[in-house]
């Protein structure tokens, strides 16, 4: 196992320890915007996604009475019947 050595040569002065701060705080600040960007595409995306499941959700539903048949669509933990009140099931 090695032995934890002193660094040779001086030691860091405070302008030294200062200057890499800044340049770590600078590269922080980069990163954050990027993400922030990131989020607000991901957000805007999810949003745009809800509002598609929730047209084709309507669609099933639609199908579904036309074909007499029943659709059954995901909601939260559960599943929910999407046909309306004129849905007659087919019988076989």
């Amino acid at each position: 196992m090695g032995s934890l050595q002193a660094p040779s040569g001086p030691a860091p002065t405070f302008d030294d320890v200062w200057r890499v701060f800044q340049e770590t705080n600078t590269r922080f600040q980069a990163t954050d915007r990027r993400f922030k960007a990131t989020e607000r595409v991901m957000k805007e995306r999810a949003a745009e996604t809800d509002r598609i499941v929730k047209d084709q959700s309507k669609s099933v539903g639609a199908l579904g009475n036309r074909l007499g048949l029943f659709a059954l669509v995901q909601s939260g933990d559960s599943v929910k019947i999407r046909n309306d009140a004129r849905f007659a099931p087919k019988v076989w």
